[in-house]
């Protein structure tokens, strides 16, 4: 038990080294069982493959980590595997599904009373949907008379970081300037839930939000280039890709000189990191300057590519079309978040082989270039076989070779097709 708390305090306190802690906590349940042990240490599993943005196998994880909550006899059993759901659907882009759940959760007797992690995705969810009463009502409730006052339970960061998008997205300056108060203190930790149950990523992520709330665009991009830093050390791919995009929206709002290119810049970097990832990139409401961006790629005759479940989503213009999955279709997501850029055939071989532990090449060119220009070809080919003009667009404008790219119409000529 002491090692089980040990464990959960590594990882909340966003120590390095909490992996080997949960090492030789399985070591010790493989030689002597022990129900609420073992529940604790799957329900970190879950956090951890949300982390790494397994999206599917954490579900999967969840529901065993139920199971062995319920055989323990442990009554947050039900509470976890809700929070589990949501950190899930919120990377996703999904948090709005679980509307039904949250009203009902929000009143349920098995919640703590000093638990308000519930209220406070009920306010996210409710503002992404469009319903703003109710979402300023939710916020509205977890703010009290001084958001100060909310009970500092082991959800208390969670339900800050809930508090301070839901007051981003409702446009709250006062809640989150009050937000960023509270939450400067703690800015060198993630965002973990009860032990370590699940994680929303960088305190600095949260505190970056609140700064561009608040209308404060140049504190937000110090603390969004700090949480794009910290998630990267934590692993968390998903709030990587987060925090990139709230950075991306902070340099817009900014808008120096210089800043134009680098949010275009870390777009590019959040797309790339998505598709390589498996990711989904959202585009929620709020999420303007990042729509914006999108949007005037497609007038500008630019293609992007998204992933929508388990296919991938591609838009020119007014046209939209899915496509099946394939290593083919993740090289092209990263060359179309990258235009005008080369890109070795062998970085995108090892990329892939990093996530999917697939044969890498990098020190034989010419073996990864027959290899992306083969898996390449194919989706060129399905995706001519769904959408003619989408197809013909990529034909014309993918290069492939020892180096490949995406290079849509431009003033200046392209690479000259291998």
């Amino acid at each position: 038990m002491g090692l089980l708390w040990q464990t959960a305090d590594a990882y909340c306190a966003g120590d390095p080294h909490a992996g080997r802690l949960l090492g030789e906590l399985k070591d010790h349940l493989g030689q002597r069982d022990h129900l609420a042990v073992g529940f604790v240490a799957s329900a970190i599993d879950v956090m951890l493959a949300i982390r790494a943005g397994r999206f599917g196998e954490a579900e999967a994880l969840a529901a065993v980590c139920a199971r062995r909550g319920a055989a323990a006899g442990d009554p947050d059993h039900e509470w976890w595997s809700a929070a589990q759901l949501v950190t899930i659907r919120w990377y996703q882009g999904r948090l709005t599904e679980l509307l039904p759940m949250l009203h009902d959760r929000v009143e349920s007797p098995v919640l703590s009373p000093v638990d308000n992690s519930a209220v406070a995705a009920l306010a996210v969810a409710a503002a992404l949907s469009g319903d703003r009463p109710q979402a300023a009502s939710a916020l509205a409730a977890l703010c009290g008379s001084d958001l100060a006052e909310l009970p500092r339970s082991s959800a208390w960061l969670v339900t800050m970081n809930g508090a301070v998008e839901a007051a981003y997205l409702l446009e709250e300056a006062g809640v989150a300037a009050r937000a960023y108060e509270l939450l400067r203190p703690y800015a060198h930790l993630p965002m973990i839930g009860s032990l370590a149950v699940t994680c929303f990523g960088s305190v600095q992520h949260a505190l970056g939000v609140a700064a561009l709330a608040s209308g404060q665009p140049g504190l937000a991009i110090e603390h969004l280039t700090a949480a794009v830093q910290h998630n990267l050390a934590l692993a968390h791919w998903p709030a990587l890709v987060a925090s990139r995009q709230r950075l991306a929206q902070a340099l817009a709002r900014r808008g120096s000189p210089g800043d134009a290119d680098a949010a275009r810049g870390e777009l590019a970097a959040a797309a790339t990191e998505a598709a390589s990832a498996g990711l989904p990139v959202p585009d929620h409401p709020g999420t303007g300057p990042f729509a914006a961006a999108v949007s005037a790629t497609a007038e500008a005759g630019e293609a992007r590519c998204q992933r929508a479940g388990r296919k991938w989503r591609l838009t020119l213009r007014h046209r939209s079309v899915l496509v099946e999955d394939s290593i083919g279709m993740v090289h092209l997501a990263v060359l179309i978040a990258n235009p005008r850029h080369e890109i070795q055939a062998a970085d995108l071989v090892a990329g892939l082989a990093g996530l999917s532990r697939t044969r890498a090449f990098p020190d034989q060119p010419e073996r990864a270039r027959v290899a992306v220009g083969k898996a390449i070809r194919r989706a060129l080919a399905r995706i001519a076989e769904a959408d003619a003009v989408i197809g013909e667009h990529l034909r014309q404008t993918v290069h492939t070779g020892v180096r490949c790219s995406y290079w849509p119409a431009d003033p200046s000529p392209g690479p000259e097709r291998r």
